[in-house]
C-alpha cells in the first residue's frame, strides 16, 4: 500500500473577528489587498480578531484514521471547512491528493427544495463524477441511507436523522480518497451509526479519514491516533488512548468539571428548601477523599447528608448517571434495595452509596442526586462529574471483571 502522504497540512492558521461591522470591514480591505498584488499582515491580530486555529501541521496516509479532539469551539470544524476548500487559510499551506468527501455540518450541500435523488447527483457532480458513474451509485446509496420511500421527497421534509443517513451515503460510497466526518453522526439512531462505524473501517483500508467526535468510544475504536485541540493550538498528537488520557486530565477539561449541562437534557433542577436543606454529596474513594479520577474496577462511595424540616412519608434517595454523550448508563434507587428509611429525629440524615467494582468504561461521568417523598421531589440536582481513567481496550459502555476458561 502507497504510505505518501493524501493530506499534508503545514502551518495553518485562520483568524475571525468576533465584531461584524469591523469583521466585513477587514474582509474588503483583506480582499482589496489581494487584488493589487499587496501582502496582507498574515500572522498579526488586528483590533477584535483571535486564533480559531494556529500554526495547525499533520500528515495523513492512506489506510490511515485520524481523531480530533478538543471542547467546542475548540477550532476543530473549522479546521475540516479548511480542508474542504469551504474556507481559506489565513497562513500555512495545505497539500490534498485525490478526491474528498466530507460530512462536515447537518445537511451542508443539499438543496431543500430538490428531492433526495436530485440531491444524490447534484453531490457527485460536485465530486466529479459524471452521470453514469453515479448511476450506477445510485441504487447504494439509498439502500445504505434506507430512504427507499422518502428518496423523491424533497430533503425540507427530511428529519435531521435522515439528513445524515443521506449525507453520509453519499459521502461513503462515492469511493473517496479523503473522508471528512463531523460530529453529525451523532445525530444518527444506534444502528444506524453501527453501520456507520463498519463503512468507516471499511473505507479506512483504502483512504484517509479524520473524524471529529465528542463520543472518545468511537475515537478509541476508530482512529489510529488522535490530536488535542485547545484555542485553536494543538497540544498533544499520538495514540488515541493516550490523547483521550490527555483530553479527559487536561486543565482546560477540568476546569469544566461539576458544570452543569443543559437542564433540558437532564430533566429539571429542584430545591425545596422549604423542606430540606443543608444538602451536601460528592463522590470519594475508600479513604473517604473527595475523588474526580478513578481507576477502572476500583471501589466508588458517594457521602450526602441532608436536613429534612418536614415529616415524610416515604423518603427516596436516587442517583442516575449519564455518560459525557448524554446516554444514560444506569440508576441507583433506594426504593428498590432498601425500603423504607429510619429518619432521625432531628430530621439529620448521613449515609453513602458504595459501588464496590466501577464498571464503566473509560469516560467522564455526570451524576444527579435525588431526594424525594413518595412521587414529590424535594431535592434534585448535579453532583460533581467524575471520570474512569483509560484501560487497554474497551467496547459498549462497561467492562465486567471476567475470566476466559478454557478446558
Amino acid at each position: 500500500m502507497n504510505k505518501s502522504p493524501l493530506i499534508s497540512v503545514n502551518n495553518i492558521s485562520k483568524k475571525y473577528c468576533k465584531d461584524l461591522k469591523r469583521s466585513l470591514w477587514y474582509g474588503i480591505n483583506d480582499i482589496a489587498k489581494e487584488i493589487v498584488g499587496y501582502k496582507k499582515t498574515e500572522n498579526k491580530l488586528r483590533a477584535g480578531e483571535f486564533w480559531s486555529l494556529r500554526d495547525i501541521s499533520f500528515e495523513l496516509s492512506r489506510g490511515e484514521c485520524i481523531g480530533l479532539i478538543g471542547r467546542n469551539g475548540a477550532g476543530k470544524s473549522t479546521l475540516l471547512k479548511i480542508l474542504n476548500g469551504l474556507i481559506k487559510p489565513d497562513s500555512g499551506y495545505i497539500q490534498i491528493k485525490g478526491r474528498v468527501g466530507a460530512l462536515i455540518e447537518l445537511g451542508a450541500g443539499f438543496n431543500p427544495l430538490l428531492t433526495g435523488r436530485e440531491n444524490i447527483y447534484i453531490n457527485g457532480s460536485v465530486l466529479g463524477f459524471k452521470q453514469k458513474e453515479i448511476e450506477r451509485k445510485l441504487d447504494e446509496i439509498i439502500e445504505f441511507a434506507e430512504l427507499n420511500d422518502f428518496i423523491d421527497s424533497p430533503v425540507q421534509n427530511y428529519s435531521s436523522g435522515m439528513k445524515v443517513r443521506l449525507g453520509f451515503a453519499i459521502a461513503s460510497q462515492m469511493n473517496p480518497d479523503i473522508m471528512l466526518i463531523d460530529e453529525v453522526l451523532a445525530v444518527g439512531d444506534f444502528q444506524f451509526r453501527q453501520k456507520c462505524a463498519q463503512k468507516i473501517n471499511e473505507i479506512k483500508k483504502q483512504s484517509s479519514i479524520i473524524l471529529v467526535s465528542h463520543n472518545m468510544r468511537d475515537l478509541m475504536m476508530l482512529c489510529d491516533n488522535s490530536i488535542v485541540i485547545e484555542s485553536g493550538h494543538v497540544v498533544f498528537a499520538g495514540e488515541t488512548k493516550h490523547a483521550v488520557s490527555y483530553y479527559h486530565n487536561s486543565p482546560t477539561s477540568l476546569k469544566n468539571i461539576g458544570e452543569q449541562p443543559p437542564v433540558n437534557i437532564f430533566g429539571k433542577l429542584i430545591n425545596k428548601n422549604e423542606k430540606i436543606i443543608d444538602i451536601q454529596h460528592y463522590w470519594c474513594d475508600k479513604a473517604n477523599q473527595q475523588v474526580e479520577f478513578i481507576d477502572h474496577n476500583t471501589i466508588l462511595y458517594l457521602n450526602f447528608s441532608f436536613k429534612l424540616l418536614k415529616p415524610v412519608n416515604n423518603l427516596i434517595i436516587g442517583v442516575p448517571i449519564w455518560d459525557e454523550n448524554a446516554n444514560l448508563i444506569t440508576a441507583f434507587n433506594t426504593d428498590n434495595i432498601v425500603g423504607t428509611i429510619s429518619i432521625p429525629k432531628d430530621g439529620i440524615l448521613k449515609g453513602r452509596l458504595r459501588i464496590p467494582d466501577m464498571m464503566f468504561n473509560p469516560g467522564r461521568f455526570k451524576s444527579i442526586f435525588v431526594v424525594m417523598d413518595n412521587k414529590e421531589y424535594l431535592y434534585r440536582n448535579f453532583i460533581h462529574d467524575f471520570t474512569v481513567k483509560n484501560i487497554p481496550f474497551s467496547f459498549g459502555f462497561v467492562t465486567p471483571k471476567h475470566d476466559w476458561i478454557f478446558e
